[in-house]
């Protein structure tokens, strides 16, 4: 295990920044997610702790060591990582044996041991009994195991993910995500995962980082990040679903759309000042009656999706829509209702949309 440390990191393309000075410290033994938008520097970050790309700036180091920087730069090979490209990157010609076994044998491994480290990395992926077949012989998502095997078989420092679930259907998709999670925990290898996937990021992952226009907006527990985001725009891409614009009445209260709501205001908002809250689609509530305790908004119900254990409405408060997702499915397109939220879950940021 080892602790990767990023200080000031810089990464220009031309005149174009891809990284504009960030640090970030992943602990030894922590599954850190890289997570954002296309084009804000995640995978370019991942690229630069690789070695496939070089610092225009800043620094990287790997358990202390110097690994870029100026007048350095160790060659991927030395850097001790595994990596699981987006692509699977899978050779066509070589069995799964081979394709797993290529990383020990250009070590110059011994036959007994590559055998041995193979067939225990493909136990520990569950595909025993795999290793003659061809890649495309196999699934989208035992291909991605090949992948993942082949990362893991000589045990790196390091292990660094491009995406690698991206190319698999919604189904498998979360079905690697369980598997995935339980490997990292078996293995204990310090783990960067790029994704643009929020769900895959807090599935998977410890921490989050979440970047925007080459810069860190947020990091923290994937709990903190969508319970506390640090502004709009992490709201939003932690799906923050619907915000309304409030007014600050006193510290912990703001008027919104006719109703006084409770709410933890920003430390520096005072009376009068114009806020945003945000309402997260899963914790609305459709009433037939005003609830005591919850901050109710009287409401046109406009759609209704039926998901089968619940539905996603699209409800119409004055001229702003709000969409919801509820377990109680009977509501039909023109009922009258309440929608209603409790003050602990109503997020209060200030208005401005930047990072």
């Amino acid at each position: 295990m080892s602790q990767i440390q990023l200080s000031n990191l810089v990464k220009c393309f031309d005149r174009t920044e891809a990284i504009a000075g960030i640090s970030l410290t992943v602990e030894s033994g922590q599954a850190v997610a890289l997570l954002g938008p296309s084009g804000c520097g995640k995978t370019t970050s991942l690229k630069c702790i690789a070695g496939l790309e070089d610092p225009t700036g800043g620094e990287i180091r790997i358990d202390g060591q110097l690994v870029a920087g100026k007048n350095v730069s160790l060659p991927p090979e030395k850097r001790h990582i595994g990596m699981v490209f987006q692509s699977y990157a899978l050779w066509p010609h070589m069995t799964v044996y081979g394709n797993v076994a290529y990383p020990l044998e250009v070590r110059g491994c011994a036959r007994s041991e590559v055998r041995d480290k193979v067939q225990a990395t493909l136990d520990l992926v569950g595909l025993s009994g795999f290793g003659e077949r061809l890649p495309a012989q196999l699934s989208g998502g035992q291909q991605q195991r090949v992948a993942l095997a082949r990362g893991i078989v000589a045990r790196p420092k390091i292990l660094l993910f491009d995406e690698p679930l991206s190319n698999l259907d919604t189904k498998l998709r979360a079905h690697m995500r369980g598997e995935l999670r339980t490997i990292l925990g078996q293995l204990g290898t310090t783990a960067v995962y790029v994704t643009h996937d929020r769900t895959e990021a807090m599935a998977i992952c410890d921490r989050i980082v979440l970047m925007n226009e080459g810069r860190i907006v947020q990091q923290g527990t994937p709990e903190e990040l969508f319970t506390r985001p640090a502004n709009l725009f992490a709201a939003d891409f932690m799906g923050g679903g619907n915000f309304l614009a409030a007014t600050v009445v006193r510290t912990g209260e703001v008027e919104c759309h006719g109703q006084i709501v409770r709410c933890q205001t920003p430390s520096a908002a005072q009376p009068g000042d114009t806020v945003t809250l945000v309402l997260r689609a899963e914790l609305l509530r459709l009433s037939p009656t005003v609830v005591e305790g919850d901050t109710c908004w009287p409401v046109h119900i406009r759609q209704r999706l039926y998901l089968g254990a619940r539905a996603e409405y699209v409800v119409a408060l004055d001229n702003q829509e709000l969409r919801l997702e509820e377990t109680a499915i009977g509501w039909q397109p023109g009922a009258e209702a309440y929608v209603r939220i409790a003050p602990q879950e109503v997020i209060c940021l200030p208005p401005v949309l930047s990072c």
